[in-house]
Parts: C-alpha cells; sequence; structure tokens
C-alpha cells in the first residue's frame, strides 16, 4: 500500500500530461471568427492604403475595363483558408489570372488579387452589380465564416439609346398630342427636321463658305457648290437617320451597326467630294497658268500625273479609314504593305527608275512635244510625248517614231534646240578664192537668204549677216548666218540659198577656192634617165 499513492499520482501526471495536446487541438481546431479576415477594395488610381467608400459605382464604358484590386487581411494569430468566388454576373463579367479557390493566408499576413471586370460593347447605359463572396475556414474548422461585398457599376455606352428615347432631335421632350407623342412619331419628325438642316446647309452654307477662298471665280464657285450638294446633303442625311434610330429606342446592335454603316458612307462621301474639289482646283490653277509657260515652269500636260498622285492617295487613305472602322488592325495591313513594297520595289528597280525619271522629267520640264533635241551632242530628234515611263521621239529625217526609258532620257545630255520657240540660226559655209571680192561675195550670201521667206528679218532676232572665218592655203571661209521661223525649215532653206550663192558667183566671176598642190622636183635630185 505503500507505493500505491505514488503510482496513482504519477497514472494522474500522464493522463494530464497527455490531454493538453488534445486540448491545444481542439483550440486549433475552433472556428474563425467574422472579423479575422478583412477584404478590402482598391478602384483603379487609387493607391494601396487608400480604401475608397464601396458604395461608390465603378464607371465603366460598354466595351471596356476596369481594373479592381482586392487585397484580403489574415488579422487573426492563426492561419486561415480563404477561397474568393463572384456572383451575380449579368452585364459587367469578370477575368482574373490568379483568383484563389481555396489559398492559406498565415497570421498578419496579407494576399492581394487583381479582377478586370469589362462589357459587352452592345451592353445598354445603366447600372449594375456583382457580389465578391469570400469562404473563410480555419484548420479542421467545420462552420465557415462567409464575407460579402457589392460591387456598383454605372455604365455608359454611345450606342444606347438612353437620353434619346422618344425626344425631338435627341434633346427636344415629344409633348405633343398623341398620336404624335409616340417614338415613331418623334423619329419621322426628326428624320424630317435633319434633312430640311442638310437641304439648308447644302444649299446656303457651302456656296458662303465658297466665296472667301473663290470670290474672284464666280463660275468655278458656281461648279464646285453643285457638286458638293448632292454629296454633302446626302451625307447630313445619313446621320439623320443614325439619331433617328436613338430616338425610336432601337438596340445598341442596330445603332452600331448604322452608325458603322454611316461612317463608311462618310468616308466614301469624303474621298468623293474631296476628289471633285481637288479636280476642280487642278483645272482651275492649270487654267490660270495658261498652256504656255516660262522655261523651267510647269504647263498643263502635268494635270494628268497630279490627278494619279491625288487619286491614289485619296483612294489608299478612304481604304485604310475603311478597313479600321470595319475593326481590321490597320497597323497589321500597313506593316504586310510595307513588306509587300519592298519586294516589289526590289523586283521592279527598273520600272521605278522609269517612273520618278519620268516625275523629274514632267516637274522640270527640260523639253515638252513638238521641242527639237540633241541627245548627247549626237543625233536630233523631235519630241512627240512625254510619258510617265517613256518619251517618244519622232526622227525628223524619216517617219520614224523611237521610244526611250525615261531613266535613259534623264541621263543623257539633252539639248534643246526649240526650247521657247522654233526659231532656228543655221550657218553656211562657203570658201572662195583669196583674190575673190569679199564684200561682193558677203552681198550675195545676204541677199540670197533675205529673198528666203522663211528667214527672219524683222528684227526680232538678228539679221542675216556674212563675214570670213578664216584664211586657209586655198582660200577664205565665208559663213552666212540667219534665222528661220522653223527649225524643220533649215534644210530646205539652206539648199535654195546655196544654189542661188554658187549661180551668182559664177556669173560675177566669183570662183570657189579648191585645194591646190604644187609639186617642184629639183634638177639636181634626178638621176640620168629619169624624166
Amino acid at each position: 500500500m505503500k507505493f500505491k499513492t505514488p503510482l496513482f499520482v504519477f497514472i494522474a501526471l500522464s493522463v494530464a500530461l497527455l490531454a493538453v495536446p488534445m486540448f491545444a487541438s481542439e483550440a486549433e481546431a475552433a472556428d474563425p471568427a467574422e472579423n479575422d479576415v478583412t477584404m478590402y477594395l482598391y478602384y483603379e488610381g487609387s493607391r494601396i492604403g487608400e480604401v475608397p467608400n464601396t458604395d461608390d459605382p465603378i464607371s465603366i464604358n460598354a466595351g471596356e475595363e476596369a481594373n479592381v484590386s482586392i487585397r484580403i487581411e489574415n488579422g487573426s494569430g492563426e492561419k486561415r483558408f480563404v477561397t474568393m468566388g463572384i456572383t451575380g454576373v449579368t452585364a459587367v463579367d469578370y477575368r482574373s489570372e490568379d483568383l484563389p479557390t481555396a489559398v492559406e493566408i498565415g497570421p498578419g499576413e496579407s494576399k492581394t488579387y487583381e479582377v478586370t471586370f469589362f462589357s459587352d460593347r452592345y451592353t445598354r447605359e445603366g447600372g449594375d452589380y456583382l457580389t465578391i463572396l469570400l469562404t473563410v475556414e480555419g484548420p479542421g474548422s467545420s462552420s465557415p465564416v462567409y464575407i460579402t461585398q457589392d460591387l456598383h457599376f454605372a455604365i455608359s455606352s454611345s450606342l444606347s439609346s438612353y437620353g434619346y428615347y422618344n425626344k425631338i432631335l435627341g434633346f427636344i421632350p415629344n409633348t405633343l398630342p398623341s398620336p404624335l407623342d409616340s417614338p415613331q412619331a418623334a423619329a419621322l419628325i426628326t428624320m424630317a427636321l435633319w434633312t430640311l438642316i442638310a437641304a439648308a446647309i447644302a444649299k446656303f452654307v457651302v456656296p458662303a463658305l465658297l466665296y472667301i477662298p473663290m470670290r474672284g471665280s464666280r463660275e468655278t464657285r458656281k461648279i464646285v457648290a453643285g457638286s458638293l450638294f448632292k454629296h454633302l446633303f446626302l451625307a447630313i442625311v445619313i446621320l439623320g437617320i443614325h439619331e433617328s434610330l436613338k430616338v425610336l429606342g432601337s438596340s445598341e446592335y442596330v445603332v452600331d451597326v448604322s452608325g458603322r454603316m454611316a461612317a463608311i458612307s462618310y468616308v466614301v462621301l469624303g474621298a468623293l467630294i474631296f476628289w471633285r474639289v481637288y479636280v476642280i482646283a487642278l483645272d482651275h490653277i492649270f487654267s490660270k497658268m495658261g498652256r504656255e509657260v516660262k522655261p523651267g515652269g510647269v504647263d498643263d500636260t502635268l494635270i494628268p500625273l497630279f490627278r494619279m498622285i491625288g487619286q491614289i492617295f485619296i483612294v489608299t487613305v478612304a481604304v485604310a479609314a475603311i478597313f479600321s472602322l470595319m475593326g481590321a488592325d490597320l497597323m497589321g495591313i500597313v506593316a504586310g504593305a510595307g513588306i509587300a513594297g519592298l519586294a516589289i520595289s526590289l523586283g521592279a528597280q527598273s520600272m521605278l527608275r522609269q517612273f520618278f525619271s519620268g516625275i523629274t522629267l514632267l516637274t522640270t520640264r527640260p523639253f515638252k512635244a513638238g521641242d527639237f533635241v540633241r541627245i548627247d551632242k549626237s543625233i536630233e530628234l523631235k519630241v512627240k510625248e512625254v510619258g510617265i515611263m517613256t518619251t517618244w521621239f519622232k526622227n525628223p529625217w524619216n517617219e520614224e517614231i523611237i521610244s526611250m526609258p525615261n531613266d535613259k532620257v534623264a541621263a543623257s545630255e539633252i539639248t534643246n534646240m526649240t526650247r521657247d520657240n522654233m526659231y532656228y540660226r543655221f550657218n553656211l559655209h562657203m570658201e572662195v578664192t583669196r583674190d575673190a571680192d569679199l564684200a561682193l561675195a558677203k552681198d550675195i550670201l545676204v541677199e540670197a537668204a533675205l529673198s528666203q521667206p522663211q528667214v527672219i528679218k524683222d528684227g526680232t532676232v538678228m539679221m542675216p549677216y556674212a563675214r570670213a572665218t578664216d584664211i586657209t592655203e586655198s582660200g577664205i571661209k565665208l559663213r552666212l548666218a540667219a534665222y528661220v521661223y522653223d527649225y524643220e525649215d533649215t534644210w530646205s532653206v539652206e539648199a535654195v540659198i546655196r544654189e542661188r550663192a554658187l549661180r551668182e558667183f559664177r556669173e560675177k566671176g566669183i570662183k570657189l577656192a579648191y585645194q591646190k598642190v604644187d609639186v617642184r622636183v629639183r634638177k639636181e635630185d634626178t638621176e640620168p634617165g629619169d624624166f
């Protein structure tokens, strides 16, 4: 019996020591309290530590996004397991890469998650809300705690009929008596008013605006105003149809489709208007300049070139704008066009050289159709036509048409012999003996030139004259210089003058020089028997 008491005490202490872990485990398994975990929301633009009023709505445009940061803090002394969910998804949806399903948050720790909320393009303007639900559990707990927070959204949409519905022109309340108080009546009245506005702008405003820049040309102003009337009228009527659909209360999809069609129509009409104004302005500018231009200037043969450049530019911009309105990736199209352009330029270098050389020839105007030119100081040709890629020449000696690529023409040395007019100076050379009467010979040459009707003798250019230019072993060289009205008459006039001069030289005893060779034989250099 002595040893029973210590044994009993030992067993009791052992049981007590074993019971401590059990009670501790039960304490760890205790259910979490509602204030163990706190949820904070940070809207786009706010910083951590600045907790906004979660009752304030989050502004979001239809088709766009709004970012919200959700921070979960564990304020208890034990670890907690948190699961997050978002319910009530209607007009606004969400996405998140790391939305927790069951995350462990240690005591005093926190976790932050990024959630992006967005709405469809055709979401109706108004309000919506979502609910964030946190499920908080402790290790081994059987009764989780639920924490909820509502998110309010204010949705705006440019496609929505909100604010336009049953309002004339979209802002005048329809208070007309029945049956004109219906949305259909308001839409018809709105369409009629837009038509009147279009007619007034196209008929009166456009001519008034054109008066300032074109007040000096009434006819041109009238033509421009007439060509712009129908295009501008149609553009404003299309805008009226789009606005009338909002007044009628059409769905966002219908309004969007009509808006896209209207925008495409505006692009097409704008391109047509711009092209029409461009052509009229181009013709007006060149008509004032006239067909004849000063050396180095431009003439109306450049109109097709400027028209082509303007047409390419307008069509390119219009097509790019239409693709952009249809939702295409404009940058991708531009990049693809750049790569294609590079490939084409590498494969068509010769054609590109011809094209840019043609532009250079048409803008610098070293010659024009009808001019006589000398190419590389050798061949003389008449210019028939200057094109973008090729220049055509006519052989004045024969009925031959010669075409040359513009890059070769631009690289050649070109002498324009008839740039300002067809006047051309020719030189006729004749050689008389040293004992000839030079004054008489020169008079004969000048008189022969003056007798020809093709020779210019009205004083606008230098009168025909003759002079001695050289003394040779055979005689004296004379040169007659005279101008003809037309370069093509040069050879026939020279032939007639030469024939008359020869005839008169013979009659007046003037002899033409010819080469003479004196052969003298020294007697001492001859051998016996030589003659």
